[in-house]
């Protein structure tokens, strides 16, 4: 549904005790939905595992280069990670952006404990990499997430 409906901008689920295994469930949609502007899962119980997951499907998607330099090729990196990483066609398509659609702006997190320096690591690993899915990104809020001092240096 989240990936057929563009008018969805945002996803608001906080204080549902989600976990990890149930919040897997929007990381394809939120990813290759180039509308989704909004996640905010605060107060929850997900961890650093789920960041984990989310970091690498974002890698996955890659950048397209339709939207930024107007050859409409997406790079050849991009494609042939998506293609060894997925027998499923439907996860080889990648996303195509087009006007308006920003991907991910916001990303609130706050108050799950247990994300810690494993979900700041992972974080990090994210937003260093060229992705349509996180190329709008302005604002992780991990206030109350269990971040040590490796995690916090590994965002510096």
């Amino acid at each position: 549904m989240l990936l057929q409906n563009k008018s969805i901008k945002s996803i608001a689920l906080a204080q549902n005790a989600m976990s990890d295994s149930t919040a897997a469930f929007l990381i394809e949609p939120t990813v290759r939905s180039l509308n989704i502007e909004s996640l905010k899962l605060d107060s929850n119980s997900i961890t650093g595992v789920w960041l984990e997951k989310l970091a690498k499907r974002v890698a996955l998607v890659g950048f397209n280069t339709l939207s930024h330099s107007g050859s409409g090729l997406k790079s050849a990196t991009s494609q042939s990670i998506l293609a060894t990483e997925s027998g499923d066609e439907s996860m080889r398509l990648g996303t195509s952006p087009t006007s308006g659609n920003n991907g991910l702006i916001n990303l609130g997190l706050e108050g799950n404990e247990q994300i810690s320096d494993r979900g700041a690591e992972a974080i990090a690993n994210m937003i260093t990499i060229k992705s349509d899915a996180t190329r709008s990104l302005k604002m992780i809020n991990l206030n109350q997430c269990g971040i040590g001092n490796y995690g916090f240096s590994k965002l510096k």
